[in-house]
């Protein structure tokens, strides 16, 4: 899993109804990272309004996850 500095790569201004790039497709606004704190908080970032923040680990608010392979 990416990290939350990846997971903000993704986001793009205007693009579609939840700003992330158009090579994506997805029907929920939160994504998670793979940093987690301790065992039962993840870092997530919300798509609509650009935001990162700590999470509990279960999907209370239908979070998605994409694995993503950067390229130099």
């Amino acid at each position: 899993m990416q990290t939350v500095e990846k997971v903000k790569t993704l986001y793009k201004r205007g693009n579609g109804k939840r700003n992330i790039t158009l090579l994506l497709r997805t029907t929920g606004n939160w994504m998670w990272s793979g940093e987690t704190e301790d065992l039962s908080h993840t870092w997530v970032f919300y798509f609509n309004a650009a935001v990162e923040s700590m999470k509990c680990s279960y999907n209370q608010y239908n979070n998605r996850a994409f694995a993503v392979r950067y390229c130099k």
